[in-house]
């Protein structure tokens, strides 16, 4: 082992504690270094640059209306760099056709292997109206069984994002009371937030979670405490219960129980009652769950009892992941109304000279060339699918600083064509892609028939120089595959004992045939 230091791009999934390292010299002697760890998604690596850029239109009444758009133009970016391994810094902006311009920035520090503080602060100006708003946050472990988590957020004057402007927009829009409204009351940005948690893993299998929520408005509040409280009574057994009250309003409460039952891998049933503020709703729910491969299917769906409303609900609904799709369709039957509803959600991939459909692309790819029409690719021994006409294959869902074995299987290509190699290897980074090349080429080949001066055919066994690039043997009845049909041939025949002899003969025909050449005489 060379010396360090080493990069080690993938951990067992830990989410803190305390990380052991464990080294063996040459003589067998180990050495154990111990050393805090915390992971948090808001800590990046050093050097890692995260971005995203998005433009669209606000979309209202989500599976009620097919088309309520507003007419305004929504964008947003963010960025996010790893200045240090603990240190990411980060970096948002967000703007509207109707006049809103919203900057922001913050940090996310790691403590000693401890914790994440984390802070944020962002201004705006929309229609006049200026404001600001800030956040602080802290998560981290205690001891090896508890973990915490706590944040605060105050909003300043009168400030705007995208998702208060599409709020009061929508709200405007739809307003039918001729009375004057304070619609900052109706923001889907509070004035200040306040959260703090605690979990507590007990015993293994067993997790219990208390939470504290403030959230004021500029007419009303929030104060909720929650709690809950899950466990795994053996292999197919797990139960889960949680609770919450508002103390701002007493008669706002809940109360939920689910017992989950799991026969295999791919089913799982779960039986749950709930009551919220006095109405109380029974469920029993059954899912049958697809792989994450091509062609798996899916399935699921629940019958429920609305004690309150006096009706029962009942939902199912089926997937299919193709290739190009992940497909599902779902049919809901509430009270007296039915609903039925599907959808497509895929991906496309540019590259390689045209765009790939895909069904998700995952944290890397590949894109196959010149891999030969309807060839069969396969990754660790698993059949991916075959190529299109022109040798190109999308490869989705590839593991990031992994090495990939990608294999061509040959079997159902062209006799027309000739691959320079079976296997190749890929490595790819975090959300990147790259190419694999199969060297795959089209070839004219065919069988010549040689004879003697006697017009026997050639005894088998012979080898064969062909065209001075390659070599083959004489087969039975005196034929001999040449791979690589040219417009001038040579076959220089090594006949042992006998001495040698040759042919040369001219090949026009540009596609390939099945029919034999010859009979030519080896002189």
């Amino acid at each position: 082992v060379p010396s360090g230091p080493f990069d080690i791009k993938q951990l067992p999934f830990i989410s803190g504690n305390e990380v052991t390292l464990v080294t063996t010299d040459a003589t067998g002697q180990q050495s154990i270094t111990k050393q805090a760890y915390y992971f948090s998604s808001k800590i990046l690596a050093k050097g890692i640059n995260e971005f995203s850029v998005d433009v669209g239109v606000p979309r209202y009444n989500y599976g009620l209306y097919s088309n309520d758009y507003d007419d305004a133009t929504f964008a947003s970016g963010a960025i996010r760099y790893g200045y240090s391994n603990s240190l990411t810094l980060s970096g948002g902006a967000e703007a509207s056709t109707d006049g809103l311009s919203n900057l922001g920035t913050g940090f996310a520090k790691n403590l000693f292997g401890f914790g994440v503080i984390n802070a944020d602060i962002a201004a705006s100006q929309y229609k006049d109206e200026n404001g600001y708003s800030a956040l602080v946050g802290l998560e981290g472990r205690i001891s090896k069984n508890i973990s915490f988590n706590t944040s605060y957020r105050k909003v300043f004057d009168n400030y705007f994002d995208l998702a208060r402007v599409s709020q009061i927009r929508y709200l405007k829009d739809n307003q039918t009371d001729a009375e004057l409204k304070n619609y900052l009351s109706y923001s889907a940005l509070a004035d200040e937030i306040f959260r703090a948690g605690i979990n507590y893993n007990f015993y293994e299998g067993y997790g219990a979670y208390l939470g504290y929520n403030q959230i004021k408005f500029s007419d009303n509040s929030y104060k909720l405490v929650s709690a809950n409280l899950s466990g795994s009574l053996n292999k197919n057994w797990g139960f889960y219960t949680s609770a919450y009250k508002d103390y701002e309003n007493h008669k706002d409460y809940g109360i939920y129980f689910a017992l989950r039952y799991t026969p295999s891998t791919r089913v799982n049933t779960i039986t749950s009652i709930s009551n919220e503020s006095g109405k109380t709703t029974y469920r029993q729910e059954i899912n049958g769950f697809s792989d994450p491969q091509i062609g798996a299917f899916g399935w699921g769906g629940y019958v429920e009892r609305d004690q309150d409303a006096n009706q029962n609900n009942a939902s199912i609904y089926a997937s299919y992941r193709a290739r190009a799709a992940y497909l599902t369709g779902r049919y809901n039957r509430i009270g007296d109304n039915d609903q039925v509803a599907v959808s497509a959600t895929g991906s496309l991939v540019a590259a390689a000279g045209r765009i790939f459909a895909a069904n998700e692309i995952g944290d890397g790819y590949a894109v196959v060339t010149n891999a030969g029409p309807q060839s069969q690719i396969l990754n660790g021994g698993v059949n991916l699918g075959a190529t299109d006409r022109t040798g190109r294959f999308l490869i989705s869902n590839l593991r990031p600083y992994q090495l990939h074995h990608i294999y061509l299987d040959p079997s159902y290509l062209p006799l027309e064509w000739d691959v320079t190699s079976t296997n190749q290897a890929a490595f790819v980074g975090y959300r990147q892609g790259t190419l694999v090349d199969f060297g795959a080429h089209q070839v004219i080949s065919g069988l010549v028939k040689l004879v003697d001066s006697n017009n026997s055919a050639l005894l088998p066994g012979y080898s064969v120089r062909i065209n001075g690039q390659q070599d083959g043997v004489v087969g039975y009845d005196g034929e001999v595959f040449i791979p690589n049909l040219l417009k001038q041939n040579k076959l220089e025949v090594d006949l042992l004992d006998h001495g040698s002899c040759q042919v040369n003969f001219a090949y026009e025909n540009k596609q390939y045939s099945a029919k034999k050449l010859g009979p030519y005489v080896c002189r």
